[in-house]
């Protein structure tokens, strides 16, 4: 495993009810890769959704980070 000194992002969405997961990892943590991310969710997974929550979790730190 290579250790990455830069940020990455972490995308998981979940339907706990049907057991659906995905993740995606971005090498860069820019907000085209969030948005891209939810494009896919509203127009691919979930096109008839009249309603997509989001639940935010902040950034997770390291033992290093200062």
């Amino acid at each position: 495993m290579t250790r990455s000194n830069g940020k990455q992002r972490i995308h998981l969405s979940t339907e706990p009810l049907t057991g659906w997961v995905n993740v995606e990892i971005t090498e860069k943590r820019r907000t085209t890769e969030w948005i891209d991310q939810m494009v896919e969710l509203a127009d691919v997974h979930y096109p008839d959704a009249v309603m997509i929550v989001k639940t935010f979790v902040g950034h997770v730190r390291s033992p290093g980070d200062g």
